[in-house]
């Protein structure tokens, strides 16, 4: 079995994730009262995507396939992949995961045409969207380590004790590591071929050839839109960044502001105690009172200075008496 090097989308899709996604996310509370531990992948509006193609997300090896009748996953295909060195070491460090093999599941499919044991290269045929087990034709794909006591298994739901921290342990989102996953990292030129190759390959099944050249510039427009996501969101943040340090301004100054009023308070008596004690001329505790007064009635900001001059000035006056 080829050793899974790199991974991409399992099939063609609209939207851009997870902002405005046609179906669940990672992680999402369901209508079920579960997590949701996969992407709900989705081309186009209602029915249009029954019927596209699904490709291996990664070299791998078929280990499971079946069919569940009534409500539930439907036909379903599990695929193992044994990681290289960089892609174990890089989802060890991201996602804390430390597997050296990693289950791809695709349910809801329209035919089983796979085999147990069949090897699959990466962007090779699984099988189609369906709605199989769902009313709506999408493909449900999760991506996760082995779990104990399981040869492949079903969805755990929180009533079996299966938390957002707990699923973390095991399961990781596609769309995550297939945009940042090391061999992504240098360019997006890849991702927007596997896309393409999906657009055209649906195209091609339903006998309506497309120029990819012009999917790819679509597709480069949607990455744009999430790219502008992206700033909009550092552009927020540095928003609230700064907000928090002028907030810390303003709070240092009422600190400030607080401390001059408890020196103003402690003039006011000192200047009263004085004049009990006929230790200055009447004329010169007026001009000082006056002073106080004056400078109760200017702003804050302008109080700070010549609060400060004031003081320093009958601190001298003081002095000299």
């Amino acid at each position: 079995m080829k050793k899974a090097d790199q991974f991409i989308f399992p099939t063609a899709f609209t939207g851009n994730y997870p902002n405005s996604w046609a179906g669940y996310i990672f992680l999402q509370m369901t209508q079920q009262n579960a997590l949701h531990p996969g992407i709900d992948w989705n081309w186009g509006a209602v029915e249009a995507d029954y019927g596209q193609p699904v490709q291996c997300i990664a070299n791998g090896q078929v280990v499971h396939q079946s069919r569940q009748d009534g409500v539930g996953y439907g036909i379903i295909v599990v695929v193992k992949h044994e990681l290289t060195d960089e892609l174990y070491n890089f989802i060890k460090t991201k996602y804390q995961i430390d597997t050296r093999n990693i289950y791809s599941f695709y349910a809801h499919l329209k035919d089983e045409i796979v085999d147990d044991n069949q090897e699959l290269d990466m962007g090779e045929l699984v099988g189609y969207v369906g709605k199989s087990g769902t009313t709506v034709s999408h493909l449900h794909q999760e991506l996760y380590k082995a779990i104990p006591g399981t040869s492949w298994r079903y969805w755990p739901t929180l009533s079996a004790g299966w938390t957002a921290e707990k699923l973390k342990q095991y399961y990781i989102d596609t769309y995550d590591l297939v945009v940042n996953q090391p061999t992504s990292n240098t360019s997006n030129d890849d991702l927007l071929k596997s896309r393409a190759d999906a657009f055209v390959a649906v195209a091609d099944k339903l006998q309506k050839p497309v120029d990819k050249d012009i999917v790819l510039a679509d597709i480069d427009k949607f990455l744009k839109y999430e790219s502008l996501l992206v700033e909009k969101d550092r552009l927020i943040s540095e928003k609230d960044s700064q907000l928090t340090i002028v907030t810390d301004k303003v709070d240092d100054l009422d600190d400030r502001l607080q401390l001059l009023d408890k020196e103003n308070i402690e003039l006011k008596t000192s200047i009263q105690s004085l004049t009990d004690g006929n230790k200055i001329q009447s004329e010169d505790i007026q001009k000082l009172k006056l002073k106080v007064e004056e400078l109760q009635k200017i702003q804050p900001i302008e109080q700070l200075s010549s609060l400060e001059l004031v003081l320093t000035a009958v601190k001298r006056f003081l002095r000299r008496r």
